[in-house]
């Protein structure tokens, strides 16, 4: 009761201050406070209030080196540069906040939570170094600027592990405005998730903030699909349905324009097409570049994206969300169309989905050396700050989980388990059969691509085509891990492969 009493007192006082003149405050403030920080604190507060922005943000910045007050002043000239819209340096305040609150006391008077956002913050920083020296300088918008956020969005996602959202969520605009035509829902998705999740909470703005932020750079460049899509899918987490459908029917229009011009001047009725084969997997084996050959193919046609996820993780969705991915052609074109979304190989309802909306679908999974596919896998993981373990300590830890059974084979998260095909290999042919469930290497595509696309043309029942591009899509350049690391993958993963030999009747070159 008391507390409550003391509560709702300092509430009246505040109303009580704010409603006097600001000339009578500043005179109070003067007058109450001898020459200290605190009373620096307070006449900044009064010239944010009054709108002497460049007077506040001095005086805040004076009080950096007083512990409690720099702090405060911190918070409040984060939240200037925050109503600025001045996302660089708001970020640059709460990094300087972050490191001071958890390097203030020696190693062995921290809690564990305290070490491991130290341990976050810092392995954020040491990243966003390694990549500059990779690619070179940065130049930012602030000359405040500290040295290292050169990669923004490792950093809001290593913010946002350690719960800092809002400076997350300031890291995140900045990448965005960064790197616009970038896909986003998957850069970016665990503040989609969010959005989604809070979407009805009115006091929430995320959402809001990022709607406006695809619009405006949509309406900069109208024709981008990249933007579209971008908009579209933070439309859908926010709940406005309609609009994301109609922006991912434009994006698929884009896409079909671009690679059948005489789309756009076509007289014959329109008809929606059906999906009728996917790409399963396994991720980071070569899906993107069979999908970037099979786009090359006349009868082949493109989707508003390469991944839909609908099968697997987006299914909840509806049959209308998926096939607004699809685009709409004359009806006397014969042609097919399918996605490739690598989250389908593991995930166990996927093969039945797909069979109950069309009983002649097919799929083709790409398998890599699971060696060099695991390893792709964590500096994956790490590039997103999902993992940002070493190579040494992650694949420990996970082979440990597959040994315990405490791994889900439905999420991406473990590198080793993704990487143990015959179990999900075996599902698929049992439910498909061999003639509707195709399994090629990695190693072959990339040795003999023409040879594997006649393969893969012959079992979709399209013409045989010469693609022109073959080329290796998003090679990725990271360490492929010392002998030690690579000798004991192969022997974990030894028995695994050669069951998978057996299965599929193939000899392959990994072992």
């Amino acid at each position: 009761m008391a507390k409550l009493a003391g509560t709702k007192l300092r509430k009246i006082r505040k109303q009580i201050w704010q409603r006097l003149p600001w000339r009578v405050r500043y005179l109070w403030v003067w007058w109450m406070y001898e020459q200290s920080p605190k009373r620096d604190f307070k006449l900044a507060t009064l010239w944010q209030e009054r709108g002497q922005l460049d007077r506040a943000i001095a005086t805040y910045r004076q009080l950096f080196a007083f512990p409690k007050l720099g702090e405060r002043a911190r918070h409040e000239l984060e939240a200037i540069y925050d109503a600025q819209q001045d996302w660089e340096t708001a970020l640059d305040i709460r990094l300087l906040d972050l490191r001071d609150r958890v390097s203030q006391r020696p190693d062995g008077e921290k809690s564990p939570a305290e070490l491991e956002r130290e341990r976050v913050v810092g392995a954020a920083i040491e990243a966003a170094r390694r990549r500059v020296r990779s690619t070179g300088p940065k130049r930012f918008a602030s000359p405040q600027s500290i040295d290292w956020p050169a990669d923004p969005l490792a950093l809001a996602l290593s913010l946002l592990t350690i719960g800092e959202r809002d400076a997350a969520f300031n890291a995140l605009l900045v990448a965005i405005a960064r790197e616009p035509d970038r896909g986003w829902d998957k850069r970016g998705h665990p503040f989609f998730r969010i959005c989604r999740d809070r979407r009805d909470d009115p006091d929430f703005a995320w959402g809001d903030r990022l709607c406006d932020r695809f619009a405006r750079l949509l309406d900069r460049e109208p024709d981008s699909d990249v933007r579209q899509l971008n908009y579209a899918e933070i439309s859908w987490c926010v709940g406005r349905f309609g609009r994301a459908q109609q922006l991912y029917g434009q994006a698929a229009r884009q896409q079909l324009a671009q690679r059948r011009p005489e789309i756009l001047t076509t007289s014959e009725p329109i008809i929606a097409i059906e999906p009728s084969f996917a790409i399963v997997g396994a991720m980071k084996s070569g899906s993107t570049s069979l999908y970037a050959y099979l786009q090359q193919h006349p009868q082949v046609l493109p989707l508003a994206r390469k991944e839909v996820d609908y099968w697997s993780w987006r299914y909840h969705r509806g049959a209308r969300w998926f096939r607004s991915h699809f685009p709409e052609v004359p009806a006397s074109w014969k042609a097919i169309a399918g996605d490739a979304s690598p989250t389908y190989l593991q995930h166990a309802l996927a093969p039945q989905r797909m069979l109950e909306a069309a009983p002649n679908f097919k799929a083709i999974a790409v398998l890599r050396n699971p060696v060099d596919r695991t390893i792709s896998h964590h500096h994956h993981n790490n590039r997103r700050a999902s993992d940002l373990r070493s190579l040494e300590v992650a694949i420990d830890r996970q082979i440990a989980a597959v040994a315990a059974g405490e791994n889900d084979p439905q999420r991406l998260d473990n590198a080793v388990a993704s990487s143990l095909y015959a179990p999900h290999v075996t599902r698929w042919r049992s439910q498909f059969g061999r003639d509707r469930f195709l399994v090629i290497l990695s190693d072959d595509l990339f040795a003999d691509p023409h040879g594997v696309l006649r393969r893969v043309f012959e079992f979709l029942g399209i013409a045989d085509r010469e693609i022109p591009d073959v080329a290796p899509r998003h090679v990725a350049q990271y360490d492929r891990g010392d002998a030690p690391v690579r000798d004991r993958l192969r022997e974990f993963f030894q028995p695994s492969i050669r069951e998978l030999e057996a299965l599929c009747g193939l000899e392959t070159p990994w072992l």
